[in-house]
């Protein structure tokens, strides 16, 4: 099973990040709720469609980033790798 990055809006007005890996839910992150956003991530992507260039919404570019960010912060957390090394920034 392909691990996939999905948001579900919560009563706050925020879209809550996740990733699916195994049947199992992880956390990412939050941010503001915008349709855009909740339009192309609330059935769920792949990790590798999620963080596609070429996006023409800056909000989805922006999106993008903080995946890029939190996805690896969560493979430490829990001792996982979902993400790709071309996708990985480098230090």
């Amino acid at each position: 099973m392909r691990d996939k990055v999905y948001c579900k809006p919560n009563i706050k007005g925020q879209d809550v990040f996740f990733i699916r890996s195994n049947g199992e839910d992880y956390y990412l992150f939050k941010q503001h709720h915008r349709e855009c956003v909740e339009n192309r991530f609330s059935l769920g992507l792949s990790i590798d469609e999620a963080l596609e260039r070429g996006l023409n919404d800056p909000v989805l570019r922006k999106t993008a980033e903080k995946l890029k960010v939190f996805i690896p912060k969560c493979e430490r957390e829990n001792n996982m790798i979902f993400m790709n090394k071309r996708f990985r920034r480098s230090r």
